[in-house]
């Protein structure tokens, strides 16, 4: 008389796809993908194994992955609105400077303008030259005397 017992069919592939769905969930939906992987391929095993906990893993993977998706799509809106703010601040800075070294050197010409881009006059002027006898640091005047 052989009186053996045999342990129920286990499908290892389906308690590991559930585990790994499970756990996806604390890796913000990373694990998701591989996770319905494997319950799927513990769905699709031998027909005397159980299917249950292969069934569970691919129900929990999905909102992780949707989940997933979400938190990924916050994360690269957000760098690339910190990314074009800091690339408009390079832009402004830049504009900055050239206006101030535009603002430290005189005008060697006067330009009328009348709209955009329209130049109705333009003039060159005469260098400043100092006063005849004058030392340098004194009063300058236009043209010569």
């Amino acid at each position: 008389m052989n009186n053996r017992y045999d342990p129920p069919p286990t499908n290892h592939t389906g308690t590991v796809g559930f585990a790994m769905s499970i756990l996806s969930y604390f890796t913000c939906g990373i694990l998701a993908i591989p996770a319905a992987l494997i319950s799927f391929i513990g769905l699709m095993g031998e027909p005397e194994q159980p299917k249950t906990l292969a069934i569970i893993g691919l129900i929990l993977c999905l909102p992780s992955l949707v989940l997933g998706l979400i938190v990924m799509f916050f994360v690269v809106g957000t760098a690339g609105i910190a990314g074009n703010a800091a690339h408009r601040s390079q832009q402004l800075r830049q504009q900055d400077e050239r206006d101030f070294i535009a603002a430290q050197k005189p005008p060697n010409e006067i330009r009328i303008q009348a709209g955009e881009g329209e130049v109705i006059y333009t003039e060159p002027l005469e260098p400043l030259k100092p006063k005849y006898g004058s030392r340098p640091g004194s009063r300058f005047t236009v043209g010569p005397e």
